[in-house]
């Protein structure tokens, strides 16, 4: 809608996971960094804890996706809240098992993972919104199922990410939770974080020019409270919005407004107050005054 307005090729902040879009910001940079370790050196289960929207989902696929690049058979299994019987049963579907009558859901993912451990396959399982399981038998089927081993190799790797209450979850079962290698914290990102994450994903998307001026970057950063998904949400919506009233830069009026459709508040910040508004400060601003020049 708006790509050849603005002199872009693709979308830079979509909902979707698209490798190529990750930003090794300083805190997602040293999760990744974390997260493939854990994962090379087979060494046990990696947990990423976070705020709804820090990016823990990203962060989790880009490293499967580089796994997938490599041979490894991977899955994930998104709000595990239901009951033990049929998360398994899931996640035996998802690494290709075959249906079949008088067996458990437990004995065909079993049968599945020993199956293509024998053919040589490593396995990695993504079990996103840990914080959403209410049935303890997933966790205590897991940590039986980090135990398949072949030839002193550990047969199943897994990654947990969740909100705050993952780690409450995990200590109600001991057994599993000593499984757990590395405990990885996500925070949001910084105002400056913020600010290079912008810049980044939209020179992935084909942008070569300033869009966001240095005051509309810091507006999302106090309206996002430096949340990804609430940056990627924010700034689709301003240059939307920019884009619709033909403003040659997003300006800090436009981030407000599509703040208020999102039903975004700001956080409280020290940062310094932008140039009093003026009737066209939607439309018209500095060119130098642009978060390229800014970052």
């Amino acid at each position: 809608m708006y790509l050849q307005y603005w002199g872009m090729n693709a979308h830079p902040f979509g909902q979707g996971h698209v490798p190529s879009f990750f930003v090794p910001t300083e805190g997602a940079g040293l999760a990744l960094t974390k997260l493939r370790y854990v994962l090379s050196a087979e060494v046990g289960v990696a947990a990423i804890h976070g705020m709804a929207g820090a990016g823990k989902t990203e962060i989790a696929r880009v490293a499967l996706a580089e796994l997938e690049k490599t041979g490894w058979v991977t899955a994930s299994v998104i709000n595990p809240s239901g009951a033990s019987a049929d998360m398994l049963g899931l996640t035996a579907a998802l690494l290709g098992a075959t249906a079949g009558a008088g067996i458990s859901p437990l004995e065909r993912l079993v049968a599945r993972i020993v199956e293509l451990g024998d053919s040589g396959k490593q396995i990695c399982l993504l079990v996103d919104d840990v914080h959403t399981i209410g049935d303890l038998g997933v966790l205590e089927a897991m940590r039986m199922l980090l135990n398949l081993e072949r030839h002193g190799r550990r047969l199943l790797n897994l990654v947990l990410a969740g909100q705050e209450g993952m780690a409450g979850i995990l200590e109600k079962c001991s057994a599993f939770n000593s499984h757990v290698a590395l405990n990885i914290r996500l925070e949001p990102m910084s105002q400056d974080e913020t600010k290079k994450y912008i810049l980044y994903r939209l020179k992935v998307a084909g942008c070569r020019r300033g869009i966001f001026t240095r005051y509309a970057a810091e507006a999302i950063y106090r309206f996002s409270h430096g949340l990804p998904r609430h940056v990627n949400r924010l700034c689709e919506l301003s240059l939307v919005t920019g884009y619709g009233l033909q403003a040659r830069k997003v300006a800090p009026e436009i981030v407000e407004m599509a703040a208020g459709d999102l039903n975004l508040a700001p956080q409280e910040t020290a940062l310094p107050a932008a140039p009093a508004p003026t009737a066209a400060a939607a439309v018209e601003t500095d060119e130098a005054d642009d978060i390229m020049a800014a970052v």
